[in-house]
């Protein structure tokens, strides 16, 4: 959503005034008596709930309390996850929709008010200037993003299609994350691995590839969003007309959740929505398997548990106005958990917090740039939870959960690493 989309929402339904107090977003853990609050646990202290944050931004919207860099922190000291609204017990009154319903969106909003003030924290401004030279987060320069695919099409360019140039069915988005950060180079290179193994008419951007402008929405710049999206929109409807893509995929839970829930709100989307699909690459793979187009053939031999990311899971729920049940539908949840099940000789065993309640590790609403030691710290205690199920590794889909969780792993002293999952489909092919 835009900053005066949302600013329009808040206002209609009365929020953030309808929050009673009442502390279940920081506490109730659906049918588990569980604090699930990532800056709570960091901090013990109530500002840093949705219920404190909510006070604090009623008394600055009445003038009872003043901005300054102690209050801005507040707001910045979270990562975005949803869960707390996720968890909130207040329905739909008088015709409006429950709080949860906006989710993240709700201290969102509060951030583009932060940057207008200059109160960010201020290595936001080193990835706003990264953004605005490079479009990346990552201080890397424009060339850099096609490094990874040098070793994978040192033999064979057919490997990889160059979008720009060639036809495709499918472009592969990569995001910025893999392109940018080694350790998680090998979800790019395992995607194109298994597409390739299935035969997937599929291309990539290369250079002309942009940020998607996830990260700098969730920090509050909407300016620099809506510059990277329209950019991206643009070429999207170029390479669907010139070069016949009709399925844009990703393996990244960020650049999926931004591109099926802030990009809709950006000029030109909805007609390249018409006839562009969004896909994280797991869903997509998920469908041709359910079609009987290809199976897990060699054995795995492992045993997992699975992180369900927030930016696949809560972030894209739905509420429509009168049900109290949220649509899942649009998240991806049973997905990744079928194809685990279906590789052969793989143990899957789940957390006790999973899928709508899955605790955040820690990385996401500009946290791991900004607060370090918070992402670390909170993806710790998701890593104690992966280990009380007798797991020797987690599997999840997103980069950030996939360098966090095992940030967290290499702090705590703990061998049980964090794979994606299309590295074990790739092993499974």
């Amino acid at each position: 959503m835009s900053e005066e989309d949302i600013k329009k929402i808040l206002k209609e339904n009365n929020l953030p005034e309808r929050c009673i107090g009442c502390g279940t977003c920081r506490t109730q853990h659906k049918d588990l008596r569980d604090v699930i609050c990532p800056s709570f646990l960091d901090r013990q202290f109530m500002d840093y709930t949705l219920q404190g944050r909510m006070q604090i931004y009623r008394a600055l919207l009445n003038g009872d309390l003043e901005w300054d860099k102690d209050v801005a922190e507040t707001f910045s000291y979270c990562t975005l996850c949803g869960n707390c609204a996720e968890q909130c017990y207040l329905n739909d009154t008088d015709g409006f929709k429950p709080i949860r319903a906006y989710g993240a969106d709700i201290l969102q909003s509060i951030r583009f008010e932060i940057i207008k003030r200059g109160l960010g924290p201020e290595s936001g401004e080193i990835l706003i200037k990264s953004m605005r030279n490079n479009n990346n987060p990552y201080t890397g320069s424009r060339k850099m993003r096609t490094r990874w695919t040098k070793d994978i099409c040192k033999n064979d360019k057919s490997l990889i299609k160059d979008v720009n140039k060639e036809d495709a069915q499918v472009l592969y988005y990569a995001g910025c994350t893999p392109p940018y950060n080694a350790p998680v180079r090998c979800i790019a290179n395992s995607t194109v691995s298994v597409l390739n193994k299935l035969n997937v008419d599929f291309g990539y951007l290369y250079a002309e590839e942009v940020c998607c402008g996830s990260t700098v929405r969730r920090m509050g710049v909407e300016e620099e969003f809506q510059r990277v999206a329209k950019l991206n929109i643009a070429k999207f409807k170029e390479i669907h007309e010139k070069r016949g893509v009709d399925t844009i995929v990703t393996a990244c839970a960020g650049c999926f959740r931004c591109f099926n829930k802030d990009y809709p709100e950006v000029e030109g989307y909805a007609e390249l929505a018409d006839e562009v699909e969004f896909k994280h690459v797991v869903d997509y793979l998920y469908e041709k398997y359910k079609a009987g187009e290809w199976e897990p053939t060699k054995e795995v031999d492992m045993k997992v548990t699975y992180h369900d990311p927030c930016h696949t899971g809560r972030h894209l729920h739905r509420y429509p106005l009168g049900s109290e049940e949220e649509d899942q539908s649009h998240s991806v949840y049973e997905q990744p958990r079928e194809l685990l099940n279906a590789i052969p000789g793989l143990e899957f065993v789940e957390m006790t917090r999973i899928k709508a309640n899955s605790l955040c590790c820690g990385a996401g609403g500009g946290v791991k740039t900004d607060y370090p030691d918070f992402a670390v710290n909170t993806s710790m205690r998701r890593i104690d939870e992966a280990e009380g199920t007798g797991a020797s590794s987690i599997v999840s889909i997103c980069p950030f959960c996939h360098v966090n969780l095992n940030d967290g792993a290499k702090s705590a002293k703990k061998d049980i690493p964090t794979y994606d999952l299309m590295q074990l489909l790739d092993m499974a092919l």
